[in-house]
């Protein structure tokens, strides 16, 4: 009996290794243009080929034939272990949200989207600045999962991502990365700088598309509220990269605010690393003539914030610097985003607080005036999550560094002069007349294989759009399938949807509601509508060796009938599937390959015509675990 299983068996490992699905992993978004109109998406393509980007202000989830923009890779390069592909896109409008996924030859990505960032002065920005991310991933993690949960415009990182800059660690700290992608698919841009830790400007090329060889350059957000100065501490301070940095100081002179980044600080706030004295005479001279008012330094690996300060030779200065909070430029760092923690044992005159521990630099921007708070990562799991409408209330659990001199640092635009508010009486609107563009008699209906949807509309204006919305939170929905009403109806009209990968998401219940627009009125909504589903953790659970990524799977068929085999993500994206058409009764023993899946848990389901289908939880455990 068992031999004649073998044909079997190594037909289906044959199959297996012929059959590797396509994919894509390692995301990044990026800045190196204009922020507002422009960004680029890069990844990792593991296999297949022929990848395009599809886009669009509409969420279609996995329907790529619906998004109404494509693009194809601008260039690839093959790098640090990794086959990196980038797309740039141009020609896109402010404060707009675009969602895209990536398809190729053989597959689909998950879909995700970014947020371009306002061409005028009058919105708040958020903006997470820091570096030193090297050696230690629990830490590194953490930082990342915070990112994800405050949701900021941009990532401004001072360099030293890994230890080795080599190929191993480049693809772990992209995987990494990948925390910082919040569950609904949000994408937070990053602007990065050259550490010492990246040997080469070209290994910020290969992997970041950074816009030029010498990795110095500048970028404006919010229209004029904002430009910010990445430099290049790993080559000299003066000559061309300061006759650079004057120029474009002068060039955007009309900047309400002026940041600069970058790796090395000036004067380091632990006694093992050395001053860094061209910095001082270059950039520190001409932060202080151009009024550049904060600065984002690492490497230090401790933490330090200074009061405003200018750079002197004249008595009384400490290490060249004195406090000036009139025209003083604000300096804060020094990484400590996963690196070795040092003692922060080298204060100065002008320090206004310091510490040791892991953070990074929370910090907001707005016509009125910068606030800057330290956050500490190591509680990143027990952090709640902001709103999406509201990005500047801390979460819950969130820990601010308060040290003597308070936990948030307010620089005050000392010309801002508030605008006047002009309140003219407006007389209410007509109430809309009843049963216009109505949704009726909304249900539901989930079974094992997917959930059904049933709903009437009532639309006696034409061109009505009617979505489909999912959330796993209540709170936050994405559209699922969308319906476009082109003709008027005063009955009326039954219509159904289906939700396949409702049964298969990582959640105890889901949430559903339906919006209706028409183009000129403001959207409506149904009442939200919970239906619970089975939780994951009342599955027997399967522990996938972390190293092979193999296990056995044992089944016995009892009449001879056909075995489908699935493997869904928590997301509900099926990762895995194999048939095997009138498999004869008897006991199966399958060897399952993993190879490829990232660590996390997956919802194992096979389906037989004949007899009670059987749900295991696998779980893939990271290297170590």
């Amino acid at each position: 009996m068992k031999q004649n299983h073998l044909i079997p068996i190594f037909l289906f490992l044959y199959l297996l290794a012929s059959q590797v699905e396509a994919r894509t992993d390692k995301y990044r978004c990026i800045w190196r243009d204009d922020p507002s109109t422009t960004v680029t998406i890069a990844w990792n393509q593991v296999s297949g080929g022929q990848a395009v980007v599809y886009y669009d202000e509409v969420d279609f989830g996995q329907e790529y034939r619906n998004y109404a923009y494509s693009a194809k890779p601008h260039h690839s390069v093959v790098a640090k272990g990794m086959n990196n592909f980038f797309v740039r896109l141009a020609d896109l409008r402010p404060s707009t949200t675009y969602y895209f996924l990536i398809k190729d030859s053989d597959g689909t990505s998950r879909r995700m989207y970014f947020t371009t960032v306002p061409d005028h002065p009058y919105e708040r920005l958020s903006i997470i600045a820091g570096g030193d991310s090297r050696n230690n991933r629990t830490s590194r993690k953490n930082a990342n999962l915070i990112v994800a949960k405050l949701k900021p415009h941009v990532v401004l990182f001072g360099g030293d991502m890994t230890g080795g800059d080599n190929k191993t660690q480049w693809p772990q700290w992209m995987d990494d990365w990948q925390l910082t992608i919040a569950q609904d698919g949000r994408m937070t841009p990053i602007v990065p700088a050259r550490g010492n830790h990246e040997y080469s400007n070209q290994t910020l090329i290969d992997l970041f598309d950074a816009p030029n060889k010498n990795i110095y350059y500048s970028l404006g957000f919010g229209g004029n509220l904002l430009r910010s100065y990445t430099l290049n501490s790993m080559m000299s301070a003066g000559g061309t990269q300061a006759e650079w940095l004057e120029s474009e100081l002068t060039k955007y002179e009309d900047y309400v605010w002026k940041f600069a980044q970058y790796h090395h600080p000036i004067r380091p706030h632990t006694a093992k690393k050395r001053n860094r004295e061209q910095q001082r005479t270059s950039w520190a001279s001409l932060f202080y003539k151009h009024n550049v008012d904060v600065v984002v330094e690492c490497d230090g690996h401790v933490v330090k914030s200074t009061w405003p300060i200018r750079p002197t030779s004249e008595p009384g200065h400490d290490q060249g610097f004195v406090r000036d909070d009139q025209n003083g430029t604000v300096y804060v760092g020094e990484g400590c985003w996963g690196a070795p923690i040092r003692p922060n044992n080298h204060d100065k005159e002008w320090t206004r607080a310091s510490g040791s521990f892991n953070q990074f630099k929370w910090i907001f921007v707005d016509m009125e005036r910068v606030e800057i708070r330290t956050i500490k990562t190591d509680n990143a799991k027990e952090v709640g999550e902001v709103a999406p409408y509201d990005i500047f209330t801390p979460p819950a659990n969130l820990d601010i560094w308060n040290p003597r001199n308070g936990e948030v640092i307010y620089i005050h635009n000392q010309n801002y002069i508030p605008s006047p508010i002009v309140r003219t009486p407006v007389a209410p609107p007509p109430p809309k007349p009843k049963d216009i563009n109505v949704i009726k008699g909304f249900d539901l209906n989930l079974n094992e294989e997917q959930l059904e949807m049933e709903f009437s509309v009532i639309n006696e204006s034409k061109d009505v759009t009617v979505e489909i919305q999912r959330s796993m939170n209540g709170e936050y929905f994405s559209t699922i399938d969308t319906l476009l009403l082109e003709k008027a109806s005063k009955d009326a009209r039954s219509f159904k949807s289906k939700d396949f990968r409702a049964p298969y998401l990582n959640a105890s219940e889901l949430y559903y509601r339906i919006k209706i627009t028409k183009a000129t009125e403001d959207p409506d909504y149904t009442i939200v509508k919970k239906i619970e589903l089975t939780p994951w953790s009342n599955y027997e659970e399967t522990k996938i060796d972390p190293v092979t990524k193999i296990f056995r799977l044992k089944y016995e068929i009892e009449q001879p009938e056909d075995v489908y085999l699935s493997i869904y993500s928590g997301k509900g994206r099926e990762e895995k599937i194999k048939r095997f058409t009138a498999q004869p009764e008897g006991e199966y023993t399958r060897l399952i390959d993993l190879k490829g899946f990232s660590p996390g848990v997956y919802l194992l389901k096979i389906n037989f015509s004949k007899q009670k289908n059987i749900i295991k939880r696998l779980v893939v455990p990271e290297i170590g675990e």
